[in-house]
């Protein structure tokens, strides 16, 4: 019985939410912002090798989180693609024009010759931190963790850390 109190509750919060994002009608179904993101592929504190990235976020909003898709490859082959959610806030100080943010994608991992992850599905978690410019730009620095989550026994993780650069579009 509890639970059925507690969904209602919930569904009644959210009705406001829900309408307005139904309501949101973005210019164009790619404006947002895209990101171009290179560093270091890491495993137990050892450098596996590099990866580049792209990321694009989606203006759209529901409950403060961006709709996101990213595609990355490493130096050795290893392709990782998912979808997730993207929330950012901005730091107290007086410029507005540092963020921090946080993203949950998950995704196939295409192994090719790379470090073994244990299983095709891993989900990628990240923080970054960053400035934006007046014109639109970002850059940032991200650390983010790639696991199974224990789907299977073989979970080793792994982690990057990279530089960012993105831009917004209307």
């Amino acid at each position: 019985m509890l639970s059925k109190k507690l969904l209602a509750a919930l569904l009644i919060t959210a009705m406001p939410s829900l309408a307005a994002a139904q309501d949101y009608q973005p210019k164009s179904p790619f404006s947002g912002w895209t990101v171009f993101s290179a560093g270091v592929l890491l495993h137990a504190d050892k450098v596996l090798g590099s990866e580049a990235r792209i990321t694009h976020y989606f203006d759209a909003e529901y409950f403060h989180f961006h709709p996101l898709v990213d595609f990355s490859v490493t130096d050795q082959g290893g392709v990782w693609f998912g979808a997730g959610v993207y929330i950012e806030g901005e730091m107290p100080v007086n410029t507005g024009n540092l963020f921090v943010g946080a993203s949950f994608a998950p995704g196939v991992y295409i192994r090719n010759n790379e470090f073994d992850l244990g299983y095709p599905l891993e989900f990628r978690s990240g923080i970054e931190v960053g400035y934006k410019t007046e014109s639109g730009y970002r850059f940032s620095i991200s650390y983010d963790h790639r696991s199974n989550a224990r789907i299977r026994k073989i979970n080793p993780g792994m982690e990057t850390i990279q530089f960012r650069i993105g831009k917004h579009f209307n």
